[in-house]
């Protein structure tokens, strides 16, 4: 496998619309220590892969596939995990300071806990999930107590 050209062609890939070069495919790779920082990965599939010890500093990893995905001691550093789906994901021991997980999925991740938010937004029902720390519990009290969530501590 050669990294350095699967990320060109991943890159040419978004930058022409996907009309030239390749989606990344790294699922079920061994890409553990690997060194991913700032490297656009967006929409690119690394499902099932070994990312244990990679540095994804600063990383693209918007609408990225990343279920199963060994993410043990993972730097994750500022990484950008917008809509990324990380199911069952091991993130255990992993940094993720100032990481964007907006819209992530973090459906049933190993080594976090994550709170659970329901709610109905124009007669649809709706989730959204947040790391387990104190801005997230003060976050949840606000809107349990305007009606706006309930939750379940996963």
């Amino acid at each position: 496998m050669d990294l350095k050209q699967i990320l060109e062609d991943h890159l040419l890939w978004r930058s022409s619309n996907k009309t030239k070069g390749k989606q990344a495919d790294l699922s079920n790779q061994n890409l553990s220590g690997t060194n991913l920082a700032y490297a656009n990965l967006a929409y690119a599939n690394l499902a099932n892969a070994n990312l244990e010890n990679a540095n994804l500093t600063n990383a693209n990893l918007y609408y990225a596939n990343l279920t199963y995905t060994n993410l043990y001691y993972a730097n994750l550093f500022r990484t950008n995990l917008d809509k990324a789906n990380l199911a069952y994901a091991n993130l255990a021991y992993a940094n993720l300071a100032n990481a964007n997980l907006a819209n992530a999925n973090l459906e049933n991740i190993k080594g976090l806990k994550v709170f659970k938010c329901f709610y109905v937004e124009n007669n649809e029902k709706k989730f959204n999930y947040f790391l387990h720390s104190v801005e997230a519990k003060k976050e949840m009290s606000k809107r349990l107590a305007n009606r706006q969530c309930s939750w379940v501590e996963q």
